[in-house]
C-alpha cells in the first residue's frame, strides 16, 4: 500500500475538528490532520436520504473501481470503519 501513500492506525476516534481538520484517536500520540474524510459505518448498509457525488457503497467491483479513482485525487485522506471494505 505504500504506492497510495496509506497509514493505517487502528484505534477509537476521540475527537473530530472539522475546522482545524485534525482528528484525535484514543492511544495514539498525535494527531491526524485529514483534507478529506470517509466513513465507514458498519456491516449494515444504510443509504443517506440525498444522493452525492463523493459518497460511495462499496457494492459491487465497480462501485469499488469508482471510489478508488475519486480517492487517487485526494492528497489525504482519512478512512473510519471497521468493516472490510475499509481496509
Amino acid at each position: 500500500m505504500n504506492r497510495a501513500n496509506i497509514k493505517v492506525v487502528p484505534g477509537i476516534i476521540k475527537f473530530i475538528d472539522v475546522e482545524k481538520k485534525e482528528i484525535e484517536v484514543k492511544g495514539y500520540h498525535e494527531k491526524l490532520e485529514f483534507e478529506k474524510v470517509i466513513l465507514a459505518w458498519g456491516a449494515v448498509k444504510k443509504r443517506l436520504d440525498k444522493d452525492f457525488s463523493n459518497v460511495f457503497y462499496l457494492e459491487d467491483r465497480q462501485a469499488h473501481a469508482r471510489c478508488h479513482n475519486e480517492l487517487l485525487k485526494a492528497r489525504t485522506i482519512v478512512v473510519m470503519g471497521g468493516t472490510i471494505e475499509a481496509y
